[in-house]
């Protein structure tokens, strides 16, 4: 005998999944078997222009042919109709598909022969995707790179914030970082997630790791970036969709993997004989653009199980071409559900181990005769059902008194900064009040030398000699002393080397007049050297205190011996800077032996106070002739330091004027000297003083805020703390299917402040 429970035949549905990316779109088909979703195909079909740029008749040629070439899949005469769109975030405001958008999809749903049901935000969905992965919400850059087009999402704790997109022009990594200036917000989040279709992930992974990013872009430290496998974005729209409707997925490697490759080669494909006969009746599709608001997808789902349809098999064409009615738009399918659809989306797998459970502990009867004398209809009796309800209460129980939590929140500290003069002295004590700091001399001597090249220059050489006549026409004797000057027309002068008398004038000359002058010979010597001196015979000369009438003098003969040159000496400058150069080259090592003399808590300022020369000495004189002079000397340098200690205490008392103790604690104060300098027998300097201020959080009333309330709405309350920038939630142990719920006892909840 055939029982009817064994000639049952299993239930299939085929759903569509269809992205409808900027520059590409993907058809996913997914089955429905008792509650659990896996995919049957998958194709994508990439656009030659964006999106917003392609006419709507080639855009629909592509949908028809991802659609087509995904259910080639699919048994003979089964064609998916139910269908949840993945679009992008700029289609979608307030919950709702835009309204020009919304008509593009109902022309596009008519002409395809297919019945939305919902939709959901790609990049959503990817979030949502990888916050199961991570155990908790994510903040970062999602970035989308296309052929043509970057997309770029801000997520901050789950929820995309803001998304802009731009035409790649270099390189997608330099495009992001001009992008990225349009975002105005006080911080970025260092973590870049890079969704792409590229081959080479590596070559495309260097080219942003390697990029130097915008001194401009509000990063707390350099982005760490993530590539994404490919085809996430259709994964992540499929378990999306598959959890809003309530079923479950496979979610072993080898299934998973058909949704990260290209095309339907390594998709697993049901054969036709795995179809029954009874399955080529199409059940009806549901009318409308998605589902009612407030209705839930599981049940619209099984009021179309129970409705038995006649409708003929449709014939599978890659031209899907039927009328839709009644398109209503509504988001039934969202990336954040609603908590009753959690609650049910729970419910259904502990309700599958429930009754498998019951299952395993029936006692099967040994004839068909047993049955007729027992109340139950399927061969056995629950002996021990009881004790399976004590024990899922025993274990619920557990659950909620054992649930932990870990929420890290991450704080941006708040930087107070003030600037002072102080002046640093030798002869008064501190005194914060007058802004003047008690500073200690540290003296030591350092000896050395220096060789320099001269650089000074002299004229040195011989003067010109020679013999004169001295003619007297005066009537009075003349006697001129030795060094007496007498001058050349060209105005060089020359002086005798010997005193020299002439005798009174007498009788008469034809060289000067009827009085004839009396004469005498006398040597010259040129005052100065060169040959300019060499002067031609019968050369005529004044000689000074004389009018030339009277006394003058003539050469027989030329003068010779002048000479000149010019050559190098060691000038006065020279000394000097030997003398500068040498105390800075001594300087370095005075300072390291100053080091030598202080303790750690002494900090020693990065000039000297005083040097003075205490013993020189230079193996060449002043305007010596010389290439080169050695300098030697013993310096002496002092130098001031002030106490750490004092320095601390100051910055500190300084900053302490407009914190608050009861809003924050101090994480650390750093401070600098600027400007340092000595004027006057004193030595002042600017204190920059930086303090890092975290805030004081109640952490037992945060924990007792944030008990029993679901992951959402606890990153809502820690967001809006002071100073917190976000935060992430662990729970233990983490349950995939249970809710995202903190534990109920707020003891269990541990609280972490960390610094970004």
């Amino acid at each position: 005998m055939k029982l009817p429970f064994f000639s049952k035949k299993e239930k299939k549905e085929y759903f569509l999944a269809l992205l409808l990316g900027e520059e590409k779109v993907s058809a996913v088909i997914f089955q429905e078997i008792h509650g659990t979703a896996r995919v049957v195909g998958r194709h994508e079909e990439h656009l030659e222009q964006p999106l917003e740029d392609t006419p709507f008749d080639t855009w629909l040629k592509v949908l028809d042919k991802a659609i087509g070439t995904a259910e080639g899949s699919l048994p003979p005469n089964v064609q998916t109709q139910k269908t949840i769109f993945g679009v992008k975030e700029n289609w979608v405001e307030d919950a709702k598909i835009k309204k020009e958008y919304l008509v593009k999809l109902k022309k596009a749903s008519e002409a395809l022969m297919i019945t939305p049901i919902g939709f959901i935000v790609i990049h959503e969905a990817i979030a949502h995707l990888l916050a199961q992965q991570e155990g908790a919400p994510v903040s970062a850059l999602l970035l989308e790179i296309g052929q043509k087009v970057l997309i770029i999402s801000l997520i901050r704790a789950g929820r995309i914030i803001e998304t802009r997109q731009e035409a790649i022009e270099v390189d997608s990594a330099k495009t992001a970082d001009t992008l990225l200036h349009h975002f105005n917000y006080e911080v970025l989040p260092s973590r870049i997630i890079v969704l792409s279709d590229q081959q080479n992930h590596d070559v495309l992974s260097q080219s942003f790791i390697s990029h130097t990013w915008s001194r401009a872009l509000p990063f707390l430290h350099v982005p760490q970036v993530a590539i994404l496998p490919k085809g996430l974005d259709a994964k992540a729209v499929f378990l999306g969709a598959a959890t809003q409707m309530g079923f479950e997925t496979i979610t072993d490697k080898d299934v998973l993997h058909a949704i990260e490759i290209k095309g339907k080669e390594d998709t697993e494909v049901l054969k036709a004989s795995d179809v029954s006969k009874e399955e080529d009746d199409i059940e009806e599709e549901e009318e409308g653009f998605g589902f009612v608001m407030g209705t839930d997808v599981r049940e619209k789902k099984k009021e179309s199980e129970e409705e038995e349809t006649n409708e003929k098999e449709v014939p599978k064409e890659n031209n899907r071409i039927e009328k839709v009615s009644n398109f209503v738009p509504v988001n039934a399918i969202s990336s954040s559900p609603s908590f009753f659809n959690t609650i049910l989306a729970t419910i259904s797998p502990i309700k599958k181990i429930i009754m498998h459970t019951i299952k395993k502990l029936y006692i099967p009867t040994p004839s068909l005769a047993f049955l007729k004398n027992t109340p139950f209809k399927n061969g056995g009796i629950i002996l021990i059902a009881p004790v399976i309800v004590i024990i899922l209460i025993a274990i619920l129980a557990s659950y909620v008194l054992l649930l932990k939590a870990t929420v890290t929140l991450f704080v941006k500290p708040k930087i107070d900064e003030k600037t002072q003069t102080i002046t640093l002295t030798t002869k008064d004590n501190t005194d914060f009040s007058r802004s003047t700091i008690n500073a200690q001399a540290i003296d030591v001597t350092e000896n050395g030398k220096i060789t320099l090249p001269a650089t000074g220059q002299k004229e040195v050489g011989t003067s010109a000699k020679g013999s004169i006549t001295i003619y007297n026409k005066t009537s009075q004797k003349v006697t001129l002393p030795s060094g007496t000057i007498v001058t050349s027309p060209n105005n060089l002068t020359f002086s005798l080397e010997d005193s020299v008398t002439i005798a009174s004038a007498s009788g008469a000359s034809d060289a000067f007049s009827s009085i004839s002058p009396s004469t005498a010979k006398a040597n010259v010597t040129a005052t100065d050297i060169g040959k300019e001196s060499n002067l031609p015979s019968s050369t005529v000369f004044s000689v000074k205190s004389f009018a030339t009438s009277d006394v003058a003098g003539k050469n027989d003969t030329a003068f010779s011996g002048g000479t000149k040159k010019e050559v190098t000496v060691v000038s006065k400058n020279d000394i000097n800077k030997a003398e500068d150069s040498l105390t800075k080259n001594l300087q370095d090592k005075a300072k390291n032996d100053m080091n030598q003399k202080i303790d750690n808590n002494t900090v020693l300022l990065p000039f000297t106070a005083n040097t003075e020369f205490k013993t020189e000495n230079t193996d060449k004189k002043a305007n010596e002739e010389a290439n080169s002079f050695t300098l030697s000397g013993t310096i002496a340098y002092v130098g001031v330091a002030y106490k750490k200690d004092d320095m601390q205490q100051f910055s500190k008392t300084l900053l302490q004027q407009d914190v608050s103790d009861s809003a924050f604690i101090q994480d650390a104060i750093t401070y600098t000297l600027e400007d340092t300098k000595q004027e006057k027998g004193k030595i002042t300097s600017t204190l920059h003083a930086t303090i890092s201020l975290l805030p004081k959080l109640d952490k037992e009333k945060i924990t007792k805020d944030i008990a029993e309330k679901s992951f959402d709405v606890t990153q809502n309350i820690l967001v809006n703390l002071p100073q917190v920038t976000s935060a992430t939630i662990q729970l233990h142990p983490n349950i995939f299917f249970l809710p995202k719920t903190l534990p109920r006892l707020s003891h269990n909840i541990t609280l972490v402040v960390k610094k970004e």
